[in-house]
């Protein structure tokens, strides 16, 4: 990773670190190492099925919860400018798994159903995407008709839990405030892009060096906390593209991010506060690690399979005594060129 600073794209998010900075090498290899070459070339009249599988898990107080999920949709580009417009559709989703312990949760057909429609319309209404000619996030079209649709069907959800679960309209609002905002989906939106090709642009990488970079910004989810993390970026040589090509024309990279946990305790009980409107139980520790493995195309940036892994841990003080909580997240994306 080349050591120089460069300007930042206008839309360029610090959250969860996934920002390229200035880079430093940890430790530098024993033999000259074989240098791939990072290059952005997305075209528009691209049509991609991104297909993805992934698996949550959550644990509190020894018990264990489970969700499993796989669904796809139609990622396409079209001419804007001097750059491109990314476009979502057609997003599909078999029924969700969950899972407590070993055996099947039972949720109620009703709020079943409107759950399996919110995760439909989060997934599918997506703004467009405005990417500029070097390959960075420069706009984006339809984001207040995104939190719109997002809004009304997570009312739709909340209105099948009985009576006695469902918070006063007002509350609700409040809440939807605090998750649902135009900032949050944009942030989300350029986070991945970065995450999956922005993050990697001009990049010079040898094989097997490791590099790392300190990023930190405002977490719009989070109330605009300022949270800091460092990143660890590696190249570890040339794949198949899938597992039916013989020819070794794609790289795969890893990147992996640890959150500062000083600023992280504080900015999620403060959340947390916000949410529930009273006081909330001290976080004592709070740790946070996310590692992306890549397998792209250099001459392009355009991805095959993207593997995401994420682990929390927790521990929270409940009656004055500390109790252990945590989730993973494991995701798969395959993309199909079409």
């Amino acid at each position: 990773m080349r050591t120089a600073s460069r300007s930042r794209p206008k839309f360029c998010s610090c959250a969860l670190a996934f920002v390229l900075g200035s880079a430093a090498t940890l430790a530098p290899p024993a033999l000259v190492a074989d240098t791939v070459s990072l290059r952005y070339g997305w075209e528009p009249g691209m049509d991609i099925l991104i297909t993805f599988e992934g698996e949550r898990g959550r644990v509190t107080g020894g018990k264990t919860q489970r969700v499993r999920a796989r669904g796809s949709l139609r990622l396409t580009t079209a001419a804007r400018g001097d750059g491109i417009a990314l476009s979502y559709s057609d997003f599909q989703m078999e029924p969700i798994d969950a899972r407590r312990g070993g055996a099947s949760v039972d949720i109620p057909a009703g709020p079943q159903a409107e759950m399996q429609k919110l995760v439909a319309r989060l997934g599918g209404a997506l703004p467009q995407t405005l990417i500029g000619p070097d390959g960075f996030i420069v706009g984006f079209i339809g984001t207040q008709e995104t939190v719109s649709e997002s809004r009304a069907a997570f009312r739709a959800l909340v209105s099948q839990l009985p009576g006695e679960s469902q918070a006063p309209p007002e509350k609700m609002e409040q809440i939807l405030d605090q998750i649902m905002t135009e900032e949050v989906i944009q942030q989300r939106m350029v986070e991945e892009w970065n995450r999956d090709v922005g993050v990697w642009i001009g990049a010079e990488l040898e094989e097997r060096q490791l590099y790392q970079s300190e990023a930190s910004g405002q977490v719009a989810l989070l109330g605009n906390a300022e949270l800091s993390s460092i990143v660890t970026f590696q190249y570890q040589g040339a794949v198949p593209c899938d597992e039916r090509a013989a020819e070794r024309r794609c790289v795969k990279l890893v990147m992996s991010a640890e959150v500062d946990p000083q600023g992280l305790g504080p900015a999620i009980r403060d959340f947390t506060a916000r949410l529930s409107g009273q006081q909330v139980p001290e976080i004592r520790a709070v740790k946070v690690d996310e590692t992306v493995e890549l397998i792209t195309d250099p001459r392009t940036l355009m991805p095959r399979t993207i593997t995401i892994d994420k682990v929390t841990t927790m521990t929270i003080m409940e009656g004055g005594r500390p109790v252990e909580s945590g989730q993973t997240e494991h995701k798969v994306m395959r993309y199909e060129y079409r």
